[in-house]
């Protein structure tokens, strides 16, 4: 069973996941997603993640303020994940300008069941852009 209780403070989704296994014990992991639509492209974001029972305590919040450029040439191939690592930013990152361009998204629930169907609780929210 899983329970996700979150808030938006400043922009900023925070909040508090729970996991405890049934009594069958057959659940891998539970995690909470951040997931929407731009065109024909589907974005996500893993907002929390547990493969243990027990509870944490997350806080997540897109970078819009932030910029960082970078510059590929086939001499020097440049892996943006190695930049993000360099640069210290961890956590979920969206990359482009979809998340500009975004006004609704879901919030997801998933109980990961290996070898069968997951158990899945989403729901439907605004995102309002900054001003």
């Amino acid at each position: 069973m899983g329970v996700a209780e979150l808030k938006v403070i400043d922009g900023r989704i925070e909040g508090t996941l729970t996991y405890s296994r049934s009594a069958s014990g057959k659940s891998k992991e539970l995690r909470l997603e951040l997931v929407f639509d731009h065109g024909m492209t589907r974005y996500g974001a893993m907002l929390a993640r547990m493969k243990m029972p027990g509870e944490v305590r997350f806080s997540w919040k897109p970078a819009l303020d932030n910029v960082i450029y970078i510059l590929a040439s086939s001499l020097s191939p440049i892996s943006p994940r190695r930049v993000m690592e360099k640069a210290g930013i961890k956590g979920p990152v969206i990359m482009g300008d979809a998340w500009s361009k975004i006004r609704s998204a879901k919030l997801r629930l998933v109980l990961d069941i290996p070898f069968a169907s997951d158990v899945i609780d989403e729901t439907e929210i605004a995102i309002k852009p900054s001003s």
